[in-house]
């Protein structure tokens, strides 16, 4: 990649965890994608990195980006492979924690859409341009990732429904579809990896009012040259390689993918 800069994406990159992560980001000398789907919050993103970093306007790119359906993504996917030919980079911090149930038009839980079928629909759709290139979900606390029960989502209940455990069901859907397609992306150059952002020992990972000093870890696994060609890996805040409860095995995960292409089905 010597002779040009890397070219990062961030999915849901104007709020929370996303826009600390653009930010530290914007600390490099690269070219920034950032997708987002408020034009005011994610334009006033745009002018504090311009103003604050050493990226000019030829190194940073916004997008109108709504993730909320298959159809939309494919649509977001389309206009930015006119615009790219590679993307070295892409970070998923979508993500938003619904505490009553919500569907979308097409009859799925926004809480899992927003927390994993986002992530699922960028990366099937961004594949051709990641070619060679990372990618990189959030997971939460290793205590949470490893004592979560690792089941396929289940419908709850309207009266008692609970939006963070709906969130849980998505984190574990997300270190699935990672142990999932680390081998098929590999044939593509193309590596697959979760990360603690070190949030809080809560699962809330989308929140806006937290400190900025543990999102390096997103930008490291996305620059550095030491993690070159890891994949199928779950990092710590400080960059170590933890390892996964053997809940999370190929055969669920495979389970999960089933899964979760028989729900785009549906749509």
């Amino acid at each position: 990649m010597s002779g040009r800069k890397k070219r990062i994406l961030v999915a849901g990159g104007i709020n929370g965890m996303g826009r600390l992560v653009a930010l530290n980001l914007a600390e490099h000398q690269i070219e920034l994608i950032i997708l987002g789907d408020d034009a005011k919050i994610g334009q006033a993103l745009c002018d504090e990195i311009i103003a604050d970093s050493i990226l000019t306007h030829d190194d940073l790119f916004y997008y109108h980006a709504d993730l909320s359906s298959e159809a939309k993504v494919k649509e977001l996917a389309r206009e930015l492979k006119r615009d790219f030919s590679h993307i070295d980079a892409m970070i998923i911090t979508e993500g938003q924690i619904y505490p009553k149930q919500s569907l979308t038009a097409e009859g799925l839980d926004r809480n899992l859409v927003a927390n994993y079928f986002s992530h699922y629909w960028l990366i099937q759709q961004f594949r051709p341009l990641l070619k060679g290139g990372r990618i990189l979900l959030p997971a939460s606390h290793p205590h949470i990732v490893n004592r979560s029960k690792v089941t396929l989502p289940t419908e709850q209940q309207t009266k008692r429904y609970r939006g963070i455990v709906a969130a849980r069901q998505a984190l574990v859907a997300r270190i699935l579809l990672m142990r999932y397609l680390n081998q098929p992306l590999k044939k593509q150059n193309i590596t697959i990896n979760v990360f603690n952002p070190r949030m809080s020992s809560r699962l809330s990972l989308f929140a806006a009012n937290h400190s900025g000093e543990h999102i390096h870890t997103a930008s490291q696994l996305a620059l550095d040259d030491d993690v070159e060609g890891l994949t199928g890996q779950f990092f710590d805040n400080n960059k170590k390689i933890i390892k996964l409860s053997k809940n999370y095995s190929l055969l669920k995960a495979d389970e999960f993918y089933k899964w979760s292409k028989e729900q785009n089905r549906r749509i």
